[in-house]
């Protein structure tokens, strides 16, 4: 039917059921389609000239309540899925005599009961995950399921394993992540007739080791393999060469990591939050796909390797909390996709990495709590900081003057972007085997904010933060600090600044945190700090300033902690009273209140005023002029002139 799609259909008011598939239509499918009261299918697919939309007609199913429906008389039905709603209540027993189902899918609502499946022979998926379930003793050791090749069981207050995943050979994806299981991982978990294994989850669980204390996983085809977030007191398990996913972060592993040279294709490596020793291995340069490297919180030690080729992939490094030692690799130049460095907590001895610069992607710095030195602005003219958001060189011996340059490089920090929506920082990794990119949110870092150091699990893209604080920088806070509009966090506290606190600093009307105690600043507190509307944090403790403490907005919420330690400071909250001629003249409206009814009311009174002035000066030179016909336009202006006066004298 090579024609354009007959609107006439859009009158047809009875029509139950539309089915046009691969008829060769083209033109404009009519909206008005979707609007028939009684229409029940529609199939237009395959017709690829079509043109259109799909109006918003909220087709969510959100549906509520029990499943009162009875299936057992649906002897031949082949696939049920009712997954996200909002369905309660018990599992339909009927659905388990269901001879001929493949897929089942009652995930992420909040069923509940027993679950029977040894008569679902031809089960190849099954996801329950989210409800509350158990397994009839029974029907979990009968339960063959020789075709099972999809389960999800995550969330599912499930106390072990269930006993048929020993004779479902066919296993692909298993996901039994976030429940409360309990001791080994069993032996018949990894037998050989898991060839065809390619995802497991066992993460956030309370697993304690494998049996046998087998640490070699059998596992040929396994590419995803996430046992974090569980207690195992073991080895690190020597993962199969076939994995790109490897995560056994948050554990109690024990030993060195030489184990994963073994592994071609890792894209993720994640073994944080263990109690591994020993030394970095210098395959973790070499590996081609290696896109997001994270061996925080262990007890690595030695070197970080020098070995980084061109090419490399690393999108994250984090190699933090350790007792790492030496200069920064130069070689990590050669990683131009880097996004996310952090060396926090080591022993590092190193100037500054200049060379960090060439990183045009990155966004993330962190290089607190090591021995780094000497002064920043020295080592090069230029920087190239563009697309930074984090940069943390806070507990160092870093010295001489701010870095005006470096500072002066942070691009991205100057423009203010709105956002509609809350967006976290991710990384995109190369599948090696299907040669696409997948997306994570993987950043986890600790930062100081507000004083106190903090764990971000994801960070949202619109944070901006600086952090040199615990240095030796000197001289004067510069000006251009005032033109990175988009910071949130500014931390130059404990450092040897001196001068006064630049006014330019209430340009950054975004700024909730603000530390500059701990240094020799004098003069006093701009006033019009007092218009940094979001500033929840706010400390200038420990310096040399003078005269009074802004009143009004934020400045009315911060204690007498932020502002002690100066002596010639007065004004609330501090004791000593303001005593000057001036001390307590108003704060100068911030752009908020200009448009107020006061500032409305004295702009009309300057108005007034400036007009008595001209027509009084208008009156007396060109009082002459009125015999003249041309002087109209005056004797009317005149006349709105008296209504002035008038309107003064009512005032």
């Amino acid at each position: 039917m090579p024609s354009p799609f007959p609107h006439v259909l859009a009158n047809f008011s009875s029509l139950k059921s539309l089915k046009l598939k691969d008829c060769q239509l083209h033109g404009e499918f009519p909206v008005s389609i979707f609007q028939l009261p009684n229409l029940e299918a529609l199939d237009i697919s395959y017709n690829f000239y079509l043109s259109g939309f799909i109006p918003d007609l909220h087709w969510g199913c959100q549906l509520s309540g029990p499943i009162t429906y009875s299936f057992e008389n649906l002897t031949q039905l082949i696939s049920l899925q009712l997954y996200y709603n909002n369905l309660q209540g018990k599992i339909p027993s009927s659905i388990w005599e269901l001879k001929d189902l493949e897929f089942l899918d009652l995930s992420w609502n909040n069923l509940s009961g027993t679950v029977d499946l040894h008569k679902l022979k031809k089960l190849r998926m099954l996801d329950l995950a989210f409800d509350n379930i158990s397994f009839a003793s029974k029907a979990d050791i009968n339960a063959t399921l020789p075709k099972l090749s999809i389960l999800g069981l995550d969330s599912c207050n499930l106390h072990e394993f269930p006993k048929f995943l020993a004779y479902a050979s066919r296993l692909e994806d298993i996901d039994l992540s976030h429940n409360n299981i309990k001791g080994s991982v069993p032996m018949w978990m990894w037998n050989g007739s898991r060839e065809s294994l390619f995802y497991m989850d066992l993460s956030h669980n309370f697993l304690t080791g494998f049996e046998n204390k087998q640490i070699n996983l059998p596992l040929p085809k396994l590419i995803d393999l996430d046992i974090s977030s569980n207690q195992l007191k073991t080895k690190l398990p020597s993962p199969p060469p076939s994995m790109y996913y490897y995560n056994i972060s948050y554990n109690f592993l024990i030993g060195e990591i030489q184990s994963i040279c073994s592994v071609r294709f890792l894209v993720i490596l994640d073994l944080s939050n263990n109690s591994l020793n020993g030394t970095i291995p210098s395959c973790v340069g070499n590996m081609d796909y290696l896109s997001f490297l994270n061996l925080r919180k262990n007890k690595l030690v030695g070197m970080i390797p020098h070995a980084y080729p061109k090419g490399c992939m690393l999108e994250i490094i984090d190699l933090s909390e350790n007792r790492l030692q030496g200069p920064t690799p130069r070689s990590l130049a050669n990683c131009t996709k880097l996004e996310y460095l952090n060396l926090a907590h080591n022993q590092i001895l190193d100037g500054f990495p200049f060379w960090l610069s060439e990183l045009t992607k990155l966004k993330v710095v962190i290089l607190k709590s090591n021995k780094f030195y000497g002064s920043i602005e020295a080592y090069q003219s230029q920087f190239n900081f563009s697309y930074m958001h984090i940069m943390d060189l806070s507990y160092n011996s870093f010295n001489g003057k701010l870095p005006c340059k470096l500072l002066q490089s942070l691009h991205t920090m100057e423009v203010i972007t709105r956002q509609e929506r809350l967006e976290y920082m991710t990384i995109q990794a190369l599948d090696p085997f299907d040669n696409v990119y997948m997306e994570f949110e993987v950043y986890d870092m600790k930062l100081m904010n507000k004083g106190t150091e903090r764990e971000h699990s994801k960070v949202p893209f619109a944070l901006m933060q600086i952090d040199f604080s615990n240095n030796k920088f000197e001289g004067h806070i510069p000006d251009l600090i005032g033109d990175l509009k988009s910071l949130i966090l500014l931390n130059l506290s404990s450092n040897v600044l001196t001068g006064s606190i630049p006014p330019s600093l209430a340009n950054l009307t975004l700024l909730e945190s603000l530390d500059l105690s701990q240094n020799k600043l004098s003069g006093e507190i701009p006033l019009k700090l007092a218009q940094l509307t979001f500033l929840s944090y706010f400390n200038v403790s420990n310096n040399q300033l003078s005269g009074p403490i802004p009143q009004g907005s934020q400045f009315n919420t911060f204690s007498i902690d932020s502002f002690t330690m100066n002596e010639g400071l007065c004004g609330s909250p501090l004791p000593k009273k303001c005593t000057n001629v001036g001390d307590n003249l108003p704060l100068p409206p911030s752009p908020h209140e200009k448009f107020g009814e006061e500032s409305l009311f004295n702009s009309e009174w300057k108005f007034v005023l400036i007009g008595i002035g001209v027509g009084f000066f208008i009156g007396i030179v060109l009082g002459n002029l009125i015999i003249d016909e041309k002087s109209m336009w005056f004797l009317h202006y005149s006349e709105r002139m008296a209504k002035g006066w008038k309107r003064l004298g009512s005032h």
